[in-house]
């Protein structure tokens, strides 16, 4: 059986041979030629359209330029108006001494911060000690039934024997 696959591989290698060397060196440079055309013509078909998107690239990037370039700042707001606006500061003005409007809210609202805080801390105190307040009613309540239980067994009437 090995010897009839082989002498098959042997007659297939032979006819592949003999086409090889029937191949001529204008077929090969024909060969060559067809397929050098087809990848000449597809990067040429590349290139075009690379080409093409970069025109239409730069004519969207121009188009934009000119957009910009046609925006008018208006005239009515110039920046001296924005400094002016800037600069002034809110006083109040008390007996004694004068404060930033902005100082005053910050101080407002850092009073109004340590108040809260205050009695949020009164009241976590006030919820522990209430905890602790349970907690030792329930221990003395578990050693009062405890303490219960034992008299009831000790009061229980032993029977009597016959």
């Amino acid at each position: 059986m090995s010897n009839i696959t082989n002498e098959a591989l042997w007659g297939k290698l032979d006819e592949i041979s003999k086409n090889q060397k029937s191949l001529a060196k204008e077929d090969i440079e024909d060969i060559v030629m067809k397929y050098a055309n087809a990848l000449g013509k597809f990067e040429q078909s590349q290139f075009d359209e690379i080409k093409n998107n970069n025109e239409v690239l730069n004519s969207n990037i121009l188009k934009m330029l000119g957009a910009i370039q046609n925006i008018k700042i208006p005239d009515s707001h110039n920046l001296d108006n924005v400094k002016t606006l800037l600069q002034k500061k809110d006083i109040f003005n008390f007996v004694l001494f004068k404060v930033r409007k902005s100082s005053f809210v910050i101080a407002v609202l850092g009073v109004l911060i340590f108040i809260l805080s205050l009695f949020s801390m009164k009241q976590q105190n006030d919820y522990s000690l209430l905890t602790s307040r349970y907690y030792r009613q329930a221990i003395v309540i578990d050693d009062l039934k405890s303490e219960v239980d034992s008299l009831k067994t000790m009061a229980t009437p032993m029977k009597k024997k016959k």
